[in-house]
């Protein structure tokens, strides 16, 4: 294999089990769940976005995707 898909293989798992909160976990990182780390899900207040991002949200994959207004 060459480096380059490995690296990308490597940023994907990381991006996915240590960056990303899943919906399914309550928001939480599977990558701290395995490890035992304690998670406290934020407050709701912390879902507030500025009136300048729009949000839409894909049901079929169950993704959230922002962007900035025009």
């Amino acid at each position: 294999m060459t480096p380059v898909p490995r690296l990308l293989d490597n940023y994907i798992g990381l991006w996915y089990n240590d960056c990303r909160g899943h919906m399914t976990l309550g928001g939480a990182l599977p990558g701290s769940l395995h490890r035992g780390e304690k998670w406290d899900k934020p407050d709701r207040s912390a879902r507030a976005r500025p009136p300048n991002v729009e949000r839409r949200f894909f049901p079929d994959v169950r993704i959230t995707a922002y962007r900035l207004a025009a």
